[in-house]
């Protein structure tokens, strides 16, 4: 059974963040803008960046909101960056 391991410590997690990071400035949005318009404090938004915090889908979705992004093209650029899908075996029945 493969192990699991913790996904904000992945190679594939740090490159979401650095992704996130990236799509912020970008918009050129601070954090402070970014934690406003999450209703969230300016020291969560740079957890959430830094990777300390865990996101969730749902942080997903309203930060990329609060940058006036996509979501569908973002996570086609992370799925890109990452080489996903990425070849997996077969789940046992």
């Amino acid at each position: 059974m493969p192990q699991i391991r913790p996904s904000r410590y992945s190679n594939d997690y740090q490159k979401l963040l650095k992704l996130l990071c990236a799509q912020r400035q970008r918009a050129g949005l601070s954090q402070s803008q970014i934690a406003l318009s999450m209703s969230v404090s300016q020291s969560m938004i740079s957890r959430l960046e830094s990777g300390a915090v865990r996101m969730d889908l749902i942080d997903l979705l309203d930060y990329i909101d609060a940058t006036d992004g996509d979501p569908v093209k973002f996570i086609a650029q992370f799925t890109s960056i990452i080489g996903w899908p990425k070849s997996r075996e077969p789940a046992k029945k």
